[in-house]
């Protein structure tokens, strides 16, 4: 992911992180053990993981500009199947979207 990440972070991909941990303290030590650097982490709930349908860690899903889930794995990332899904989506974002400034 960081690579996918250093590539595309320009072009307007975002990578975030909902961290289903019991505390900050427990999603801040899962960030630093995993070094996610990259990532905005947010604290989500069973209701996040209800409605997300979460049975394994990780669960990688890739939304869309428009909210659409369009690739749904749990395991870890394949990143040829990622690369090629973000390449396609990312050349939808209208032009002024894909300046970091304009996140």
């Amino acid at each position: 992911m960081r690579a996918l990440y250093q590539k595309y972070k320009d072009k307007g991909l975002v990578l975030l992180s909902v961290s289903l941990d019991d505390t900050v303290e427990g999603a801040q030590e899962t960030v630093k053990r995993e070094k996610m650097d990259e990532f905005t982490v947010v604290m989500g709930d069973e209701k996040v993981a209800e409605k997300y349908e979460v049975a394994a860690l990780p669960l990688n899903l890739v939304i869309d500009k428009d909210g659409i889930i369009r690739l749904r794995e749990e395991g870890p990332p394949k990143e040829e199947e990622l690369t090629k899904l973000i390449e396609e989506l990312l050349k939808q974002l209208p032009q002024e979207a894909k300046s970091p400034e304009k996140r």
